[in-house]
């Protein structure tokens, strides 16, 4: 009962928008109510913009100092390291399990998905193929730029960059420079 109320009370607080003058407040009051649901733990000065949604079943952990801005969707095992970002209107699907490391920034309009459909068996209509999870990890220190998809399954490595608009399909490099679709390497930080 009291997960309602306190999922209920966050949903009215996510649809308030960000006005200037108490902006900072209400993203972190927004961010204390989530604290209060069992399924959510919640570190301090977590600041979450209007119109964020969290799935009631979620199992979030946001680390201390992290920011996720509108429009994001999250949902399923999600854990977020300290001092990371979600930019607007990404989708985190985490019916299979995502970590997200400290020190990292997930860009605009980005997709994240821990599950997948077994789509080989001819015999079976592929609207009823099996679904799979594979669990995603985002490594500490990683950029991903706007507009990039992570499939199922994928260990971003740490300090790995990930350009604009790339699909990523395998493992990164620990400090690999990535773009394209499929996502290849073509660099690295030095």
């Amino acid at each position: 009962m009291k997960n309602n109320i306190f999922h209920i009370l966050y949903l009215i607080l996510s649809k308030i928008p960000d006005v200037y003058y108490v902006h900072k407040y209400l993203k972190r009051i927004r961010a204390l109510v989530l604290s209060f649901e069992s399924t959510k733990n919640i570190g301090q000065n977590v600041s979450i913009s209007s119109n964020v949604k969290i799935w009631k079943s979620t199992n979030l952990t946001i680390g201390d100092d992290s920011i996720i801005k509108d429009g994001v969707i999250i949902g399923g095992n999600v854990k977020i390291g300290k001092n990371s970002q979600i930019l607007s209107n990404s989708y985190i699907d985490g019916s299979g399990g995502i970590i997200i490391g400290d020190y990292s920034q997930i860009g605009r309009d980005n997709y994240i998905y821990s599950h997948d459909h077994d789509i080989y068996n001819k015999n079976e209509k592929v609207i009823y193929s099996k679904e799979t999870y594979y669990p995603v990890e985002i490594g500490n220190d990683v950029m991903l730029f706007s507009n990039v998809s992570i499939m199922a399954g994928i260990k971003i490595a740490l300090g790995s960059v990930i350009a604009h608009g790339s699909i990523v399909t395998k493992d990164t490099d620990q400090y690999g420079i990535y773009a394209g679709i499929p996502a290849k390497k073509i660099n690295e930080r030095k």
